[in-house]
């Protein structure tokens, strides 16, 4: 499995990127502030913060199993039509402008 070396390194500045604006923005806050709640229906930064943190654990394993020569694509994942679909389903149903909650998979 070949993968575009340019493709990651730019994944990587990304990640450096999000991570100091992370930084710039919740890093001087203190307990209070994170876990302030505008309402008792909404989360709290530290919930969201949690919530981020989960859903990106979830994906650690994939790596992993790339670099040992161990992972395999599932049944699904071999049509690009199927992820194509799904993934432009997951971005819409997170985009900011949805006020519709939605339920997500027990995993996360």
């Amino acid at each position: 499995m070949g993968f575009d070396i340019e493709k990651i390194q730019h994944w990587g500045r990304q990640l450096e990127q999000i991570t100091a604006q992370y930084d710039a923005e919740f890093g001087k806050l203190n307990k209070n502030q994170l876990n302030w709640k505008p309402s008792p229906g909404t989360w709290s930064i530290a919930q969201n913060i949690a919530h981020i943190i989960t859903t990106n654990e979830s994906y650690f394993a994939i790596p992993e199993k790339i670099s040992s020569g161990n992972y395999k694509v599932p049944f699904l994942g071999r049509f690009s039509f199927i992820t194509a679909f799904m993934g432009k389903a997951i971005l819409k149903g997170v985009a900011p402008e949805r006020n519709k909650k939605i339920k997500t998979f027990d995993i996360w």
